[in-house]
């Protein structure tokens, strides 16, 4: 059937369609492999923090200095896509802006009457697609910036015995 149709169609509207199609998907390869490039070049990273329950404060120290989780104002970022997060957007706080290669420390400080229980976050280059999540139980932890990071300390009320 498709043989006939070919052969059916004038050669000048064939090879025109032929062309067509050819350019079509090389430029499509060229688009995705440019975006694929700009990605792999960005040398400078978002880095978004928070804490739960107000249970505790992160701090991240680096060769540029250190920040205080207290200290950043709240922000909503980031749409997700990808599955990978319960819901649609993540809460944090927005901590900076830090070059490709650099090392993070973060640091938690647990308030009162709070226990602290482990890290969760995700590193992403186009969050909209792909996520890499991660979790510590530590209360230190070193990340390289190689992506951009959304980074939680989590923490649970300690119940009071009466």
């Amino acid at each position: 059937m498709l043989k006939y149709f070919l052969f059916a169609l004038p050669r000048s509207l064939f090879f025109i369609s032929l062309i067509f199609m050819s350019c079509s998907k090389n430029n499509l390869e060229n688009v995705i492999q440019e975006n694929f490039e700009l990605a792999e070049e960005t040398e400078e990273y978002y880095v978004y923090i928070m804490s739960t329950n107000g249970g505790g404060n992160i701090t991240i120290s680096s060769e540029e200095g250190v920040v205080s989780e207290s200290n950043l104002n709240q922000v909503r970022e980031i749409n997700s896509k990808a599955g990978t997060l319960i819901s649609d957007n993540y809460i944090g706080k927005f901590a900076g802006a830090y070059n490709k290669g650099v090392i993070l420390n973060f640091n938690i400080t647990t308030n009162e009457g709070f226990s602290f229980t482990g890290w969760t976050g995700y590193k992403c280059i186009k969050c909209y697609w792909v996520m890499t999540p991660f979790a510590s139980n530590e209360s230190s932890i070193e990340l390289v910036v190689d992506k951009f990071i959304f980074l939680t300390a989590n923490f649970e009320k300690i119940l009071e015995n009466n």
